[in-house]
């Protein structure tokens, strides 16, 4: 319908009001998902892995006999924490960098198999990203939570982290983005 009560007849103040409505109407069905599942309790795991979901044929990380379930405990003599909050920077940082700063070279890797410890050493592949040359391990990975517990929280703490977990999720969608 093209009359004059469609919306793309609509003044651009109105067309604009209708599309905040929306955000809005969906930050508060956040909120108030935040706040019950605070309340009945939320799921909360204590430690995070760093798991191997898959291994590229013929990689570093298949030569060297890496499995998929393998635990990543230690990157080079430096353990990766279990805390969810510190694991996250020390992917980049312990993980990441050592892998892809490092073409050709070698790192050592502890870890967790079936309840054993296992130590290697692997030589790194590489390939191009771009016009540079990165290390190469060929492994796909993913964060494996341990003990999983379910936090409960009371009606007013969870209205202030209802309100905390939406904003920082608005934050870290804002940085996905590059706002």
């Amino acid at each position: 319908d093209s009359g004059q009560s469609s919306f793309q007849e609509k003044a651009y103040w109105k067309k604009l009001l209708v599309l905040m409505g929306g955000i809005i109407f969906n930050l508060i069905l956040a909120y108030s998902a935040y706040v019950v599942l605070f309340v009945v309790g939320m799921p909360h795991a204590k430690e995070l892995h760093i798991t191997i979901e898959s291994i590229t044929k013929d990689s570093p990380a298949e030569k060297c006999g890496l499995q998929p379930k393998d635990i990543i405990l230690s990157f080079n003599k430096k353990t990766l924490s279990a805390k969810p909050k510190t694991l996250a920077g020390e992917i980049k940082s312990k993980y990441l960098d050592e892998i892809k700063g490092n073409p050709g070279g070698k790192v050592k890797v502890s870890l967790l198999r079936n309840n054993n410890i296992i130590e290697k050493e692997i030589t790194l592949g590489s390939k191009k990203e771009g016009i540079k040359t990165i290390g190469w391990l060929g492994v796909s990975t993913h964060l494996k939570p341990g003990k999983i517990s379910y936090k409960k929280y009371s009606l007013l703490k969870s209205f202030k982290k209802g309100a905390l977990q939406v904003k920082n999720d608005l934050v870290l969608w804002a940085y996905s983005i590059k706002i």
